[in-house]
């Protein structure tokens, strides 16, 4: 399964995309972009905390002062 987080790209924004796979009993779930993962014992309990794990990966981002740098690297790495 695999959801973005907003629809198309525009200035000022971001698409992540999520995947969610079974590992076993539980549900694994990861952010492609950002590298963050979570899991759930349901799809949807999966993608609920990987959604919460997004959050504090971008707060602490913005805390540290490191989302520009991030996000310059992500978007000089696609070109």
């Amino acid at each position: 399964m695999t959801r973005t987080m907003g629809n198309d790209a525009v200035e000022g924004a971001i698409v992540l995309t999520s995947v969610v796979e079974q590992e076993g009993s539980q549900f694994v779930s990861f952010c492609v972009e950002l590298g963050t993962a979570s899991c759930g014992d349901t799809v949807q309990e999966a993608y609920e905390n990987l959604q919460e794990a997004i959050w504090v990966h971008l707060n602490e981002l913005e805390v540290t002062g490191e989302r520009d740098r991030v996000f310059r690297e992500d978007i000089e790495g696609d070109e």
